[in-house]
């Protein structure tokens, strides 16, 4: 395993944290490393466990050279081969209790066998019980044990623990310093590969130890680089879903379609997170922002769409694959409401030149009409004249207002069968 192979054993050989390393280096040079315990915190593959190590081997090491132990004297190679009387490492969730802890304190004086300090160091030390937090206050007090604690969550250390340590927080180091030692460690072993490739697995994980681990893997198994990177990463089902949105406006059925087909081979969860990654990286994208996409980014891909799609998936709760084809639908334009209930077996196309030619306006007594005007338009050019007393029947009359005063006067039903007439485009005699 490279990760194993090529671990730091000196404080030079650690990646990136190059201010701790440095104030590390004045404390073991001026012999106050022991002065307090320690607590490493960051997160996985930071180098917490590796540091903490280095620095117990430079607190026993019978040769110290400007702050680094030296690594080839007997107490340096009995810490290479887990084999130290003063050095004791132990993984706290699964061995944190109480009655653990209490042992080793009791067993141990502030002197080793071999007359040096006794360091213990504790990976994973959240996972310690509040009783065996408890049982190292106070020999961590009276500085008979050294505790090297490294942790990923801090705040589950007691206070009154963590105020007995000095803490030093790790971060990952650069992109580009992973990339060079990887790289490095690649030549050493007569590694074929591309840059870009390895470039490719620390954007995806700038841990150093999964990195190496991955290398490793692709060689057991004879994969070279590349084909390990796209197979590791996914690119291709990256690529699925971001040419799948890129067609989202264009054709929505072929686009549900092959997301779905991703849905299939690796999970709604997995689509879930690759959708919103591609918002994300659309969005830097579109500003001139470096992302971490797996693969490239076609053009054609709507902002809008593309973050409004992973809003409301990020809305749902653990997402399935039904919900994800939800979110993916796209609704059609509602079409025209005489079209949709089939008013007419007329194509949609001709309906706006057969409205045009039935549009037909006429003159009844010298006022206007047009066969398309509503009730509402004509009533206003009507208005109802007094009651004329026949000699036969009373009948009800109507007056068509026009400027002059000489208005001829129609009862209702001359009016209604003329303008129907009119409309219907039929001969009108006027009486």
């Amino acid at each position: 395993m490279y990760d194993i192979m090529y671990r730091p054993r000196t404080l030079s050989e650690c990646v990136g944290s190059e201010k701790i390393k440095q104030l590390l280096k004045k404390r073991i040079q001026t012999g106050h490393i022991c002065d307090r315990s320690l607590l490493f915190s960051g997160p996985k593959g930071s180098g917490k466990t590796t540091m903490a190590r280095i620095v117990a081997a430079s607190i026993v090491c019978d040769n110290v050279v400007d702050g680094e132990p030296c690594t080839v004297c007997d107490s340096c190679m009995s810490m290479n081969y887990d084999d130290s009387t003063s050095v004791y490492e132990m993984d706290a969730a699964a061995h944190g209790s109480v009655d653990t802890i209490r042992s080793i304190v009791d067993g141990s004086s502030s002197l080793s066998i071999d007359g040096k300090r006794v360091v213990l160091i504790l990976d994973e030390a959240h996972r310690l019980s509040k009783s065996a937090q408890d049982c190292l206050l106070k020999p961590m007090e009276d500085r008979r044990l050294m505790v090297i604690m490294c942790t990923t969550e801090p705040h589950a250390i007691r206070e009154a623990l963590r105020s007995r340590m000095d803490e030093y927080q790790l971060s990952y180091p650069s992109r580009t310093e992973v990339c060079d030692y990887v790289c490095s460690v690649c030549d050493k072993e007569s590694i074929q590969y591309k840059k870009e490739d390895i470039k490719s697995i620390v954007d995806n994980d700038q841990c150093l130890r999964t990195v190496l681990s991955g290398i490793h893997a692709a060689v057991v198994t004879g994969t070279d680089i590349s084909s390990y990177v796209n197979a590791m990463l996914n690119v291709a089902e990256y690529e699925t879903i971001a040419n799948a949105m890129s067609i989202y406006e264009s054709d929505n059925a072929s686009c549900i379609s092959m997301i779905d087909c991703v849905v299939t081979s690796h999970g709604p969860a997995w689509v879930s997170d690759a959708i919103r990654h591609l918002a994300i990286s659309v969005y830097k994208n579109n500003r001139g922002i470096r992302h971490s996409y797996k693969s490239r980014i076609p053009g054609g891909i709507d902002e809008t769409s593309i973050l409004s799609i992973s809003k409301a998936i990020s809305s749902i709760q653990n997402p399935s694959a039904i919900d994800i084809m939800v979110c993916l639908m796209k609704t059609t334009p509602q079409q025209d409401v005489k079209s949709s209930l089939k008013l007419s077996k007329t194509p949609v196309s001709d309906i706006k030149e057969i409205k045009e030619s039935a549009k037909k306006t006429f003159e009844v007594d010298g006022i206007k009409f047009t066969s398309d005007e509503t009730l509402t338009s004509i009533d206003h050019k009507i208005e109802k004249g007094n009651k004329m007393k026949d000699e036969k029947q009373e009948n009800k009359y109507v007056t068509i207002k026009k400027d002059t005063n000489n208005a001829r006067q129609l009862n209702e039903q001359q009016f209604r069968d003329s303008l129907l007439k009119r409309i219907r485009g039929q001969p009108w005699s006027g009486s």
